[in-house]
């Protein structure tokens, strides 16, 4: 019996650790590995603004699937999106570039929403 816990712990432990590093980058990157190096591309993908009252004030939270958004209590809430990029111990220089970038600005009508102070539970 204690054969079989260990297989079984050893087991879901390997599927764990597969699941951890075969895991797909958030919508919008894409990964290259190539023989100098890794490219990354990020593309905005799809977003959503939603009208949210505030005291006597409107403002837009901006909603993406799959990303989180930015721990500043008090600060925007802006999307964010994060990942994991595992470098080999033989890959001793790290470096990065930006090759290109796009951006455009748009006006909008109302502020951003701020990020909120978590609220304890066992507080009205």
């Amino acid at each position: 019996m204690k054969k079989l816990y260990s297989l079984l712990f050893v087991l879901i432990f390997t599927c764990i650790q597969i699941n951890i590093f075969a895991a797909e980058p958030p919508e919008g990157i894409s990964l290259t590995k190539s023989s100098n190096g890794y490219l990354v591309q990020f593309t905005l993908p799809a977003y959503n603004f939603v009208t949210v009252k505030g005291g006597n004030e409107d403002f837009y939270r901006i909603i993406v699937d799959e990303y989180g958004i930015t721990p500043e209590d008090g600060f925007p809430e802006l999307p964010l999106v994060s990942f994991n990029l595992f470098i080999a111990d033989d890959e001793s220089q790290t470096s990065f570039e930006i090759l290109n970038t796009k951006s455009k600005e748009i006006e909008l009508d109302k502020h951003i929403f701020p990020k909120q102070i978590p609220w304890e539970k066992n507080k009205p």
